[in-house]
């Protein structure tokens, strides 16, 4: 079995969220489940409606740290770049806003069994095309995992697929607790895409980068955009 997980606030599924649902119901198959994480009880297609609060530690860290200007990236740290301080925010450094995608997948994983995977999708992809069968399978293939690289960047994190096993539930249980204890702050940076770089490069996982010589905007030159779009940066769909 395959699940999409994602997750949005209240405001994103106003501003994003409502177009997620409505073109995954439409066009993903009704074999692959649904798990949206929410702050405010809603309705979600396939029963899927999950507590964002649910989250092991995720909101202990929020509690922690959503008053401190420096982990919303709105106050200065010695990582900040010049054009950070030209804005006045780093969102390189707001650990509250990204911490949700690290805290999620770990809870969601502990529905399913082993075998099964699970995909992670940001709220704001829109499917425009009918997804086959068996698409997300065909990207993980025989691998852990897989992912959209990019080249001296970051991974683009819209999008990831993982095979529960008890070495990813590992890597899944690790990318939450470098939030829950505080370890991301002695990282450079402190987003879930760089977190997430930094836990796969420890892990002893079969990996399988989908954009290897990806620059850019990898979303466009990977096999997901034959059915999908990352809006962020973009807002193609209006």
């Amino acid at each position: 079995m395959t699940t999409v997980v994602t997750g949005f606030s209240p405001t994103g599924r106003i501003e994003y969220g409502e177009r997620f649902l409505k073109t995954f119901e439409q066009f993903w198959p009704q074999s692959v489940g649904l798990r949206v994480f929410v702050e405010e009880s809603t309705s979600i297609p396939r029963k899927g409606e999950r507590s964002l609060w649910s989250c092991p530690g995720l909101q202990s860290f929020i509690g922690r740290h959503r008053n401190d200007l420096r982990y919303t990236g709105m106050k200065p740290v010695s990582t900040w770049r010049p054009k950070d301080y030209d804005k006045g925010y780093s969102y390189r450094h707001d650990a509250v806003k990204f911490c949700r995608q690290c805290f999620i997948p770990e809870a969601a994983a502990s529905e399913f069994e082993d075998g099964e995977i699970l995909v992670w999708l940001d709220g704001d992809v829109v499917t425009h095309t009918p997804v086959p069968e068996g698409f997300v399978e065909s990207l993980i293939d025989g691998m852990d995992i897989c992912y959209l690289g990019r080249i001296n960047f970051h991974t683009e994190l819209g999008f990831w697929a993982i095979r529960l096993s008890p070495r990813t539930r590992k890597f899944l249980a690790d990318f939450a607790e470098l939030w829950r204890s505080d370890m991301i702050f002695e990282l450079r940076e402190w987003h879930s895409a760089f977190a997430f770089d930094h836990m796969l490069v420890l892990s002893d996982l079969k990996i399988r980068n989908l954009t290897p010589n990806g620059r850019g905007t990898v979303w466009m030159q990977s096999p997901l955009y034959k059915y999908t779009d990352h809006l962020k940066g973009r807002r193609k769909y209006v």
